[in-house]
């Protein structure tokens, strides 16, 4: 048993000699892992806390007075991803062309009819207007990821 011991040390130092005979490249093997490691955790790093995080400004028009519709639009104003505040649809049409905020989320009368609807059936439902400057398309885009998400969970 002590012979194989001391076989598998004696190989074992030999391949840390031949190792460390290159110093140059020793060296490299332990550095160059810790640098791309630290240069991926400061590109793909996420803030610590949810305060720090980048909120969509959004306004919310609300036209049909439901429960579910209320419900939803107060998750959507509760969010941490968004910074939104409740308007008409007149006061939402004129920010919007004047592009402060961009983009705002329109709940039609008959909104409330969707907790009704099954998902997977086909049928009529109500559409929710994403209204946006042409320039805020993408703006839009994640408020309409907000909004399923929030419709989504009362459903």
């Amino acid at each position: 048993m002590f012979r194989s011991f001391r076989v598998v040390l004696t190989l074992a130092s030999k391949d840390l000699s031949l190792f460390f005979a290159d110093r140059r490249g020793a060296a490299l093997a332990f550095v160059v892992p810790i640098l791309l490691a630290s240069a991926f955790g400061m590109v793909f790093a996420k803030p610590a806390d949810e305060s720090r995080a980048v909120q969509l400004p959004l306004l919310i028009v609300v036209e049909d007075n439901g429960p579910f519709t209320n419900s939803v639009a107060n998750d959507v104003l509760n969010s941490p991803r968004v910074q939104a505040e409740r308007v008409s649809r007149e006061e939402a049409v004129r920010r919007i062309s004047d592009r402060r905020p961009g983009v705002a989320v329109i709940f039609p009368i008959g909104f409330e009819q969707l907790k009704t609807t099954k998902l997977n059936q086909p049928g009529q439902r109500p559409n929710v207007e994403v209204l946006h400057h042409p320039l805020c398309a993408n703006e839009a885009q994640w408020a309409e990821g907000v909004l399923a998400e929030s419709v989504l969970q009362r459903l």
